[in-house]
């Protein structure tokens, strides 16, 4: 998901709309942004990847601005290219630099970053971001939020999904805004394609104690359930079983001594007959001794 590291911050179709009023402009604005998302298979690696092509213009209304513009990315998704503009030119000499990301939080994480700063340097000047990605596991597909970290006048979303991908797309806290959908069928690609255009939206905002952005922010919830591009059906996300059997096998690569947790289970549940009462007893102690560390791998 792109941020900006806020110093200030033939075819048959449907249509659905809601619509609510922007804020009142700041300096920075995304006058215009395209978010693409193509479901391929990739034969020589056995495997689904979604590619993705991520454009972002900003404008100034009123004084120079320096934009910190970052883009994440994890151990299952790559950045392919990054091209920037200035005022409709090609800015090669800004070179984006690639890093892991830390958190304070967080013990481990598989999270990078790729960051620039994007210089506008007068009044009414434009800069483009275009980031080309690669999802290389459709489980790590699960959002698209249609906000951005400044007022937003215009937005397109799309995806084309093949019909040998199964996906479940949600629409969530679409109420009051301006957003509208249309689907129709490629019958050349055999894929269906979903594009939602998105007018006039505030930007995102975060407040001390308010609820998590999938709470409250327009978003897209994509639940991958299978695909089957050749022979072969890759199953998923299809049943609630299959996401448990997935977090089991992520699971089953801690190296745990299991002589020492048998011990310490031993001490713990001394004295103690009914299985309830041992399974109790176990989990206050880890509430009451063990300090968690976040480990991210893949989730980022």
């Amino acid at each position: 998901m792109k941020k900006v590291i806020a110093a200030f911050a033939g075819i048959f179709g449907c249509l659905v709309v809601w619509s609510k009023p922007v804020e009142k402009d700041t300096n920075i604005i995304v006058s215009y942004a395209k978010d693409e998302y193509t479901f391929l298979y990739n034969k020589k690696q056995n495997r689904v990847e979604v590619k993705q092509i991520q454009t972002t213009r900003y404008f100034t209304n009123n004084n120079r601005a320096v934009l910190p513009i970052g883009e994440t990315y994890s151990d299952n998704s790559t950045i392919d290219d990054v091209t920037i503009k200035l005022d409709g030119s090609k800015a090669k000499y800004i070179q984006p630099k690639y890093e892991y990301y830390s958190q304070d939080d967080i013990f481990f994480s598989d999270l990078h970053i790729c960051y620039f700063n994007l210089p506008l340097e007068k009044k009414g000047s434009t800069g483009e971001v275009t980031f080309k990605k690669t999802i290389t596991d459709p489980r790590y597909f699960c959002q698209i939020f249609f906000d951005e970290p400044f007022n937003l006048r215009y937005k397109e979303v799309k995806i084309i999904l093949p019909r040998w991908m199964k996906v479940n797309f949600k629409e969530l806290n679409f109420a009051g805004y301006d957003i509208a959908k249309n689907q129709v069928y490629d019958s050349k690609a055999d894929a269906d394609i979903f594009t939602y255009t998105i007018n006039n939206l505030a930007a995102t905002k975060k407040e001390n104690h308010s609820p998590g952005a999938t709470y409250t922010h327009p978003h897209l919830l994509a639940l991958v359930q299978s695909a089957q591009p050749q022979t072969e059906k890759i199953t998923y996300f299809n049943t609630l079983a299959d996401q448990y059997a997935w977090y089991r096998e992520l699971v089953k690569g801690i190296d745990n001594d299991k002589a020492v947790l048998k011990e310490k289970a031993l001490e713990i549940t001394k004295g103690i007959t009914a299985e309830v009462d041992k399974i109790k007893t176990v989990f206050y102690w880890v509430q009451n001794n063990i300090r968690y560390l976040a480990f991210e791998d893949g989730m980022a």
